[in-house]
C-alpha cells in the first residue's frame, strides 16, 4: 500500500507498482484499508477527504521502537501561503487547520523521546488569530510541563512578537526551520514568496530577535532560479552569514509534480 503526496499527484504510476494506494488525507479510509486487507480484497484506490482536525486520532508513538534520537508530531496542516515549489497548498490545502490543544497535550506526552520534530510546514501561520492559537498551545504546553524539546518549521514573522517568542522558548523550542528561498527580491517574486520582506522586513534583524530567546535558526535557500545568476552558491553564501544564520540549507530547485512550479514548466514544455 502507497500513499502520500507523491503516490497522491502521480496515482497511475504508483498503481502500477503497488496493491493499492492511498490519496490525500488518509484517516478517513485507513480503517477501511486494514480491514479490506485482512479479509484479503485491497481495493486499487482509496481516495481520503480532508477531515475535521478534531477527527484526527493520536499518533500510536508505543507501536515505535525506541532509540531514536526524535520524536515526532503534527499539530496544523495546510500553509496560508502559496509557494510556487511547495507541495503543501495542492496536498493539505490552502486552510490553515488547527488540532484541539488538548489532543496536542495528551500526544505530546505519549512520545517516548525528549526531543520532537513538530512536523508542521508552518507551525504559527500568518494571521493574528493563527498566532492567538499558537500561544494557547504554547500556554497549555508549559502549564502542562510537557518536558519536551522541540523544533518546528516556522515562517519569519515568529521575529515580529516578543511575547510569542517568549512562550516558544518556555514550551521547549530551541530552534526553527525558515524559509528564506532566495537571496534577492526577484527571486521572492518568482516563487510567491514576497511574504518575507512585506512592510520592509529588516531580515538580519528578525534572525537576531529569534536567537536573542536563545532559538537556533536554520535557513533555507534554493538555487536555480530563472532569476538567478552565475555566482548564485557565493551570493547564498554571504547572504546567510549576514543574516547569522546557525545553520544553512541550500536545495536545488525541484519542480514536484502538483506544484504551480510543475504546472508552469511542464506548460512551458520545461519538464524532460
Amino acid at each position: 500500500v502507497m500513499g502520500g503526496i507523491h503516490a497522491t499527484m502521480c496515482l497511475e504510476e504508483a498503481r502500477a507498482r503497488v496493491d493499492a494506494v492511498v490519496t490525500g488525507e488518509a484517516e478517513s479510509v485507513w480503517a477501511q484499508v486494514l480491514e479490506d486487507a485482512r479479509q484479503g480484497r485491497l481495493q486499487p484506490v482509496y481516495t481520503g477527504i480532508r477531515l475535521d482536525m478534531d477527527q484526527i486520532p493520536l499518533a500510536r508513538h508505543d507501536l515505535l521502537p525506541s532509540g531514536y534520537y526524535f520524536g515526532s508530531i503534527q499539530i496544523t496542516r495546510g500553509c496560508p501561503l502559496n509557494c510556487s515549489f511547495c507541495s503543501v497548498t495542492a496536498f493539505n490545502g490552502g486552510l490553515f487547520r488547527h488540532r484541539p490543544i488538548e489532543h496536542v497535550i495528551e500526544e505530546f506526552k505519549l512520545i517516548q523521546e525528549k526531543n520532537v520534530l513538530v512536523v508542521d510546514d508552518n507551525l504559527i501561520g500568518t494571521r493574528k488569530d493563527h498566532i492567538a492559537y499558537t500561544k494557547e498551545l504554547f500556554r497549555a504546553m508549559i502549564e502542562a510541563k510537557v518536558n519536551k524539546k522541540w523544533i518546528a518549521q516556522v515562517t519569519i514573522n515568529l521575529a515580529d512578537d516578543e511575547e510569542l517568542l517568549s512562550l516558544a522558548k518556555q514550551a521547549g523550542c530551541y530552534g526553527v526551520f525558515i524559509g528564506f528561498e532566495s537571496a534577492s527580491t526577484e527571486g521572492l517574486a518568482e516563487v510567491h514568496k514576497k511574504f518575507n520582506i512585506r512592510k520592509g522586513r529588516d531580515l538580519k534583524a528578525s534572525v537576531r530577535a529569534i536567537q536573542r530567546q536563545g532559538i537556533m535558526v536554520c535557513g533555507s535557500f534554493i538555487m536555480g532560479l530563472d532569476t538567478d545568476k552565475k555566482g548564485i552558491g557565493q551570493i547564498i553564501t554571504e547572504t546567510a552569514k549576514h543574516y547569522g544564520l546557525d545553520i544553512l540549507n541550500v536545495m536545488f530547485l525541484t519542480p514536484l509534480p502538483g506544484t504551480q512550479l510543475w504546472h508552469t514548466m511542464h506548460a512551458d514544455s520545461r519538464i524532460l
